[in-house]
């Protein structure tokens, strides 16, 4: 009864947090608009666009962060309070049963004891990680098998990966501005056995026309270069 209660406390506090986090994120998604709206009239560069939704990101980012530690201490909290009510509920189930025979009781109530230390260590290990701000999941081979993906809401589990081909988590946010690398790299791990990709917009030849870029820097100019663009520019004066 008492961690019923408890657990009730906590699910209301959660379920508060949420809404004021649910309320400050839409507020944020409101301004993120408000910024857009500026960049296409040209209120706004691109680069102080970029610097302000970056800004915007962060501090959602960092509620999103708070109200999951949060979260997490409550939850470990009602284990804590859950292990104890059923270890002295199952030590007093023991006493009852076994009265008449002590030294049994003793043994049974010591085993209790130490699975309800074991329950209350794996209650203050780590919480298990998740990836929304991504994430490389690591483990044995699939012949030890492996690591499973499983759906919490169905159980149903949806894949094993295994060590040796982490399987990369990346954020929403990282998808969505890198989609067509990612999807390249996607393309190539499915259908052509690891390949090398090289992304579209690079090449091994110069895009920039050294004709018309050298004499615009006779009179002086500063450039910020890689040592092979460097060298290209130097074999071209000699």
């Amino acid at each position: 009864m008492l961690s019923s209660i408890y657990s009730q406390i906590n699910d209301l506090q959660n379920q508060r947090d949420k809404t004021q986090l649910d309320i400050e994120l839409k507020r944020n998604e409101d301004r993120k608009a408000s910024f857009e709206n500026l960049l296409r009239r040209k209120v706004l560069s691109q680069t102080q666009y970029d610097r302000e939704i970056a800004k915007i990101d962060a501090v959602s980012d960092k509620r999103k962060a708070e109200y999951e530690e949060k979260a997490a201490r409550r939850r470990k909290r009602s284990a804590y309070m859950q292990a104890i009510v059923n270890a002295a509920l199952g030590i007093t189930q023991i006493w009852s049963t076994y009265a008449a025979a002590p030294y049994v009781a003793a043994v049974l109530t010591a085993l209790e004891v130490a699975a309800t230390g074991i329950q209350i260590a794996a209650i203050a290990g780590p919480e298990v990680p998740t990836g929304r701000k991504g994430l490389i999941i690591d483990g044995p081979s699939h012949e030890g098998g492996g690591v499973n993906l499983v759906n919490n809401k169905t159980g149903k589990r949806m894949a094993n990966v295994e060590g040796g081909e982490p399987l990369l988590v990346l954020s929403k946010n990282t998808y969505a501005n890198n989609k067509q690398v990612i999807d390249d790299l996607f393309h190539s791990s499915q259908y052509q056995n690891g390949k090398s990709i090289v992304p579209k917009w690079y090449s091994n030849t110069s895009a920039i026309n050294l004709s018309s870029v050298l004499p615009a820097l006779a009179k002086g100019g500063m450039m910020q270069m890689h040592n092979e663009f460097y060298q290209r520019i130097t074999r071209h004066e000699k």
